[in-house]
């Protein structure tokens, strides 16, 4: 990689409307054990006060960012997450949700991994847990006696696992985004499979970082991913069919 970038990391995180969590998910960024990031806040139109909550958790760190999406860009996570990676100036991307938690050491192990490789069509992910109060962790992953897959064999093990792999779970370098397309704004559910299945499809593989970990956090009221109304069934349809037309 000849290229120079001006940060190593950019941290992009949509947030509508959850304060009290984004403070712990910003936390988890912090606390990172690598200190060349930037974290882009991308706020969806929130009406709790994130505004001015936020600038008093972000005052003392230049390091986080906080935006409102302009007018002019749809509402939506997908959206938000456009604009940031079109104001980010880091060499990876890390996409994180403003509920979800990474592992201290996540950005710093996976920087090591991805820089020893040095190539931009390779991406790394790590293991996961779902993440409630006083549950314990247990770590899923797809990567049973290999540390690394192909687009085919990624595929594989999803469909034979019968699992997922949360979109901060991944590390990917900006050409590879470049290369593969923004997110999807005509979706509003399982938009993030939609959008890693081109990811996927477009790398050379896929490397597991076994030594860090994220959460991804679950519950029962407004998670976007339980919502079953009519406009999220027509997005989980579409993407279906969108992502059969990539694999062809």
């Amino acid at each position: 990689m000849n290229r120079q970038y001006i940060i190593k990391v950019s941290i992009i995180i949509p947030t509508f409307n959850r304060i009290d969590l984004l403070k712990e998910t910003l936390v988890s960024v912090k606390s990172q054990t690598i200190n060349d990031w930037e974290c882009l806040i991308i706020d969806d139109g929130s009406t709790d006060q994130t505004d001015a909550i936020i600038e008093t958790i972000i005052k003392d760190d230049i390091r986080f960012k906080y935006f409102k999406r302009p007018e002019n860009y749809p509402k939506g996570a997908g959206s938000c997450r456009n604009y940031g990676f079109e104001l980010s100036q880091g060499e990876f991307i890390q996409w994180l949700d403003d509920d979800d938690l990474l592992s201290a050491n996540k950005l710093e192990l996976q920087v090591n991994v991805l820089e020893k490789l040095n190539d931009s069509k390779i991406l790394t992910t790590c293991d996961w847990d779902l993440f409630w109060t006083n549950k314990n962790f247990i770590r899923n992953s797809i990567f049973d006696s290999t540390s690394n897959l192909n687009a085919n064999n990624y595929f594989q093990e999803l469909r034979k696992k019968q699992t997922f792999l949360p979109i901060h779970t991944f590390l990917i370098h900006r050409d590879l985004i470049y290369n593969s397309g923004n997110w999807n704004t005509d979706l509003t559910l399982n938009d993030d499979a939609e959008f890693m299945t081109r990811i996927i499809i477009k790398c050379k593989k896929l490397v597991n970082t076994k030594e860090c970990f994220v959460l991804y956090r679950s519950y029962e009221n407004e998670r976007i991913s339980n919502n079953k109304d009519i406009q999220s069934l027509k997005s989980f349809l579409l993407s279906l069919e969108l992502m059969n037309n990539h694999l062809k």
